[in-house]
């Protein structure tokens, strides 16, 4: 059995469920720890049930124990810093530069394994996606949502989504997607198609109206935020073309965008570090 740690905002949970649903498919028993969020503090807790009614199997404490499962406690990580934690033969922990790149030695672990990493590959699920894009159906729709819903679907309409915020505190999430990347994407979109109209998604709806103020047929979607913020995810799938950050977030809000001629915008590269990058996009998404 392969114990998967669930951890991080909504976009890193269906990168980790989407890796459970790969195992599955491939005949692994897998389930999810969702211990971590007895103890996380950011964004907005587990979400996969409430957004979108998946109920995957949960490990229990102790199988995760029995695992050697490192606990999300602040003397626990405090131990480990130091060095005097106890390690198992059973744990894979995977930082972040670890986890863009696909693994497929994963498919091929035999022992019961626990394994905390991010896997944020498109190249874990693609195969499924159908099923995996199933799963991920929106249950509850707000009804702030449902005028602007509309207007979108009819609309040639570009979602931008531009994450900012925790990113500040964290060097290798900045200097990727710059103002000159999002002008440029823009510029890409509006060359190619008329009529757009830019629907603008972030936690910091200043900023965007600073670095897109001559931008024309531009509307802000401010409304959405604490628990209501998977809306923006929907609302950027309904969109006809998606220009995303370097967010797992936006990832999934093109990813989900079921329409045909749909064109996705991301950036070349997801951190702002020198290593192999080329497994997080789908090869047919644009990389400016």
């Amino acid at each position: 059995m392969i114990i998967i740690r669930s951890m991080g905002g909504l976009g890193n949970q269906m990168f980790q469920y989407s890796f459970y649903k790969s195992l599955l498919e491939k005949g692994i028993e897998a389930k999810l720890d969702i211990s971590q969020y007895k103890y996380y503090r950011q964004h907005n807790g587990y979400e996969l049930e409430k957004v979108f009614g998946v109920k995957p199997v949960y490990a229990s404490i102790n199988e995760c124990r029995n695992l050697g499962a490192p606990s999300g406690d602040v003397f626990s990580k405090i131990k480990r810093k130091l060095g005097i934690a106890k390690r198992s033969n059973n744990l894979i922990e995977e930082n972040i530069e670890q986890s863009i790149k696909f693994n497929n030695n994963y498919y091929d672990i035999c022992n019961d394994t626990y394994i905390i990493g991010y896997y944020s590959s498109y190249k874990y699920f693609d195969s499924i996606k159908d099923l995996i894009k199933k799963d991920f159906i929106f249950k509850n729709i707000k009804k702030v949502n449902i005028n602007i819903s509309k207007e979108i679907e009819k609309a040639n309409s570009v979602s931008v989504h531009v994450r900012l915020g925790d990113y500040k505190k964290y060097a290798i999430y900045q200097d990727v997607c710059t103002s000159d990347y999002y002008t440029n994407a823009m510029n890409y979109i509006c060359e190619r198609y008329e009529n757009i109209k830019f629907y603008i998604f972030s936690n910091d709806i200043a900023y965007c109206k600073n670095i897109f103020d001559k931008v024309h047929n531009i509307e802000y979607i401010d409304w959405n935020y604490g628990d209501c913020s998977y809306e923006d995810m929907r609302l950027m799938s309904l969109c006809k073309y998606n220009i995303i950050a370097n967010s797992t977030f936006s990832f999934w809000g093109a990813y989900l965008n079921n329409n045909k001629q749909k064109v996705v915008i991301c950036p070349k590269k997801f951190l702002n570090l020198d290593i192999y990058q080329e497994d997080i996009f789908p090869k047919d998404w644009i990389r400016i």
